[in-house]
Formats: structure tokens, C-alpha cells, sequence
């Protein structure tokens, strides 16, 4: 799957994990607001660690562990979201799931 996807001012996605366990989450960072007056940027907190965006910048994370996101902006958050097959696959198990 290849998406962008844009997250709103103030709004966020609960804690959750994705159902599928073949896949890595690519996520560049191309709209990606500073906090106003020195505050919190736009995250994605995965197993606990929490991730801020960058513009321009590559971030990669297993999806089936619990992740959550949240825009504390005031402005849109936009990445481009490449999803991958997990580097542990075999051949054989990437030409299944195709």
C-alpha cells in the first residue's frame, strides 16, 4: 500500500495494532508542522517510544506492535505511507501473500 495521508490539528489515532504481522510501515515525512512557541510536533508513539515527523526524513516501524498518533499543531500533518513486506519473509512467503 502507498498512501498519503494527512492528520488534522488536534486530532489523533487511539492505540492500536494493525492486524497484519508481514508487513514494515515506511513513513516520509512531507508536511510536518514545528510546534508553536517551542511546543510538541506532530509524533507516532510505537511500543511505548515516542517518533516525531521530519520533513524529508525516512521513518520505518513494525505496525503489529501498538502505535498511536497525535498532531498537537495547528496546521496538517502530511506523510507518505509505503508499506513493505517484514525483511523476514522469504521469496516463497512474499509470492504467497501477492
Amino acid at each position: 500500500t502507498v498512501a498519503f495521508q494527512r492528520q488534522s490539528p488536534g486530532t489523533g489515532l487511539p492505540r492500536h495494532v494493525d492486524p497484519c504481522s508481514w508487513v514494515v510501515a515506511c513513513h516520509v515525512g512531507m508536511v510536518c508542522p514545528t510546534g508553536e512557541e517551542g511546543g510538541e510536533t506532530p509524533y507516532i508513539s510505537v511500543a511505548g517510544e515516542k517518533y516525531h515527523w521530519r520533513e524529508g526524513e525516512v521513518m520505518v516501524f513494525d505496525p503489529s506492535f501498538k502505535h498511536e498518533t497525535f498532531n498537537p499543531t495547528s496546521q496538517d500533518r502530511i506523510i507518505l505511507n509505503i508499506d513493505l513486506f517484514h525483511p523476514e519473509l522469504t521469496d516463497l512467503e512474499c509470492r504467497v501473500i501477492q
